[in-house]
C-alpha cells in the first residue's frame, strides 16, 4: 500500500478499525487527524511495530491526552528517535500506550543469528525458528525480550541460543496458543502454524 492510500484510510477524526503498521520501510508517520480510535481486534487498535527505518511519529495532542486504556503499541522500531519516544511518553497517559525504550529492535524473522540484533538494547516480536539446524549465537549480544518464542519444524539438537536472552516477557497478543492436529503431525507450541 502506498503512503497516499494509507493516509486516505486513517485521516479521519473518528475511526473504528485496527491499524497495524509493521515491518515497513516508512521513516515517519502522521496520525494528526485522528481524534478517536476504537477497534474490535485483539489488543490495541493501533500497533506500530518492527519498522526498522521509522524515526518519528506524530499524533493529535487531544488524542494523546484522551486516549483510553491500551490504545497504542509502539515497539521494536530500531531507529525511533529518543526525543520522539520521550514526547510520546510525556503526552500519552501511561495506561494508554505500550511504549518501547530507545534502542529496542524488532526480532528478525525468521531468526538465523543473534548477530542480527547487535547494537540493540532489547528486542520485541516473535522469535521464530523454522526449518533450520542451527541458530548462531553471538558472543556480544545479550538481550532482554518481550514477545513470543516459536520453534517448529527444525532439526535443532540444542537451544543454547536461548541463553542469549537475559530476560523474557511474554506478550500474549503476539502468540497464538493452541493445539493443531493434522493427519501427519501434532503440534503443541507457544505459537503453532499448521497447514491442514
Amino acid at each position: 500500500m502506498k503512503a497516499r492510500e494509507f493516509y486516505s484510510f486513517v485521516n479521519a477524526p473518528n475511526l473504528h478499525m485496527c491499524i497495524h503498521v509493521e515491518l515497513s520501510t516508512i521513516t515517519s508517520l502522521s496520525f494528526t487527524k485522528i481524534r478517536n480510535l476504537t477497534g474490535s481486534c485483539r489488543g490495541a487498535p493501533l500497533k506500530i511495530t518492527q519498522n526498522k527505518a521509522l524515526r518519528s511519529i506524530e499524533f493529535d495532542p487531544a488524542f494523546m491526552r484522551n486516549a483510553p486504556v491500551a490504545t497504542v503499541v509502539v515497539r521494536g522500531n530500531r531507529n525511533l528517535l529518543k526525543s520522539e519516544i520521550e514526547k510520546l511518553k510525556q503526552n500519552f497517559p501511561w495506561y494508554a500506550i505500550d511504549l518501547q525504550e530507545p534502542g529496542e529492535c524488532g526480532v528478525p524473522f525468521p531468526i538465523k543469528s543473534f548477530n542480527d540484533m547487535k547494537g540493540c538494547t532489547s528486542a520485541y516480536g516473535v522469535l521464530s525458528v523454522r526449518g533450520t539446524k542451527k541458530v548462531r549465537r553471538s558472543p556480544s549480544v545479550k538481550i532482554s525480550m518481550k514477545g513470543c518464542i516459536s520453534i517448529e519444524n527444525t532439526e535443532l539438537t540444542d537451544v543454547d541460543f536461548l541463553d542469549d536472552i537475559t530476560s523474557f516477557t511474554l506478550d500474549e497478543d503476539l502468540c497464538n496458543h493452541g493445539m493443531w492436529v493434522s493427519l501427519f503431525s501434532v503440534c503443541m507450541l507457544i505459537q503453532c502454524v499448521s497447514y491442514l
